[in-house]
């Protein structure tokens, strides 16, 4: 579903085939977001290299030494590097230059060199056939044409390529994000015009395999870390608190919980997990 306030100043909006028109003014604010929490960059770091092993072991996909891989829509490249420490030869495309300035900073801080591509995920500037996997942290929702997006990520993944999306939210996911503010007001997401869609993992299912991906494995999670964690990170933000002494024992927290969430996954249905991975291969 999309949110109600991007309904209402939307030019077109079809929901079923996940497609919206913004107006002319809102159309590219993805093309400047910059992201960054204040958090230490080591911890940010540590945190989505740990909770990056844990889903790609989950998934059982083994990245072999040379594989081509696409950081799709990358940001600050996290999880580009972590594939790249897999062994992956990677290449981080994204449409926001402040992005790509920060990750080829960041990389060259720690001495290494980033291969970057300023590029809009729906018109890529590479060939058909061309990588073994297209990875992605949380960017399929931010698309105005979804379809569009999954057609153009199936053309540069080869023949049974393997494409990979961490961190998509259901639909669950705005209640969830605001536990437990949103047991006592409504806490309904109504600013900004980047984060579109939230999504119904039945849906999904027919959407992918529409585009021309087998059937899509996908995975919830962060049920218990906002259940039991999201008090202090709204306390930890309230109080203008960012450091890493204090969010340091909050992030080594929720990486147990999804530890220990795989019961959880037989008995709660996948949609009511705030966040959502994908995994899939070009059929």
């Amino acid at each position: 579903m999309i949110h109600e306030h991007i309904k209402r100043v939307a030019k077109f909006v079809d929901e079923d085939e996940f497609q919206v028109i913004l107006p002319d003014e809102l159309s590219h604010d993805n093309e400047f977001f910059e992201d960054g929490d204040g958090i230490d960059p080591q911890w940010v770091q540590y945190y989505w290299r740990m909770m990056f092993n844990l889903k790609i072991r989950a998934s059982k996909i083994n990245v072999k030494e040379g594989d081509l891989i696409l950081d799709a829509c990358c940001g600050q490249g996290f999880l580009g590097e972590y594939f790249s420490g897999l062994g992956g030869n990677v290449i981080f495309c994204d449409l926001s230059p402040l992005q790509l300035n920060s990750l080829t900073h960041r990389f060259s801080e720690i001495g290494k060199k980033a291969n970057t591509v300023l590029a809009d995920l729906l018109d890529l500037p590479f060939p058909d056939n061309y990588f073994d996997y297209v990875v992605g942290n949380s960017f399929l929702h931010h698309l105005p044409n979804v379809p569009k997006g999954l057609n153009e990520l199936k053309r540069v993944l080869k023949k049974d390529g393997v494409l990979i999306l961490f961190h998509e939210p259901s639909e669950k996911a705005n209640y969830w994000e605001t536990f437990p503010l949103s047991i006592i007001k409504d806490t309904t997401y109504n600013t900004g015009y980047t984060d579109l869609w939230q999504f119904d993992t039945s849906k999904l299912d027919k959407l992918f395999i529409k585009c021309g991906f087998e059937k899509p494995k996908i995975i919830g999670s962060g049920l218990l870390s906002a259940i039991f964690l999201n008090w202090y990170f709204i306390l930890m933000n309230k109080l203008g608190i960012q450091n890493a002494i204090m969010i340091k024992p909050a992030l080594n927290l929720r990486l147990f919980f999804y530890r220990i969430e795989k019961p959880l996954r037989k008995i709660v249905k996948t949609n009511q997990f705030p966040s959502i991975f994908i995994s899939t291969r070009k059929s």
